[in-house]
């Protein structure tokens, strides 16, 4: 997080001032204190993916219970806050009201825009590397999950198992 202040920082020193003092949850996803429906997202096939990543595993019949209550629970709390909001709005159309008095000015032309040099000169380049289509590979090494490392009984060496080793030791 440092390095990208300091990045910020070389911009506009302004920058950072103003977003340590409004606070983390005004302007980070992660540390945003909205409830999106448990993951934060507004497409709804990401929002499922994300929700049943850990049942994919289950059996079908069980996967489909999981994908039952889950959307079952969705419905009934977008209903329910649905409900909230409406009766919230209809008591106070004063504060509905209030959020329409401040005045949003349109951006000017562009050709009239002030850019410091040291911005307009600095090259933004696309990410390197290409994302593969279709659904992404699970993380499996040689011993099952990644991190979960093989151990040859053999040589006590990790990374392979007796069958493929090579360095069984010689017997004297």
């Amino acid at each position: 997080m440092l390095g990208h202040y300091t990045g910020l920082e070389a911009i506009d020193s302004r920058v950072k001032t103003y977003l340590m003092d409004i606070g983390y949850d005004k302007w980070s996803r992660a540390h945003s204190k909205a409830n999106r429906t448990m993951t934060m997202t507004l497409n709804i096939a990401e929002s499922v993916n994300a929700a049943n990543k850990h049942a994919r595993d289950l059996p079908v019949v069980n996967l489909l219970d999981f994908m039952t209550t889950l959307i079952q629970k969705w419905n009934y709390t977008n209903q329910k806050d649905a409900v909230e909001s409406f009766i919230k709005i209809g008591v106070n159309i004063d504060y509905l009201l209030k959020t329409y008095e401040i005045p949003v000015n349109p951006l000017s032309d562009e050709t009239t825009w002030q850019i410091p040099e040291h911005v307009s000169s600095e090259v933004v380049l696309p990410p390197k590397g290409k994302i593969k289509p279709g659904r992404p590979k699970k993380n499996k090494g040689i011993g099952g999950w990644k991190g979960n490392a093989v151990t040859c009984a053999l040589c006590v060496k990790k990374g392979h198992h007796r069958r493929t080793c090579r360095n069984i030791p010689k017997r004297d």
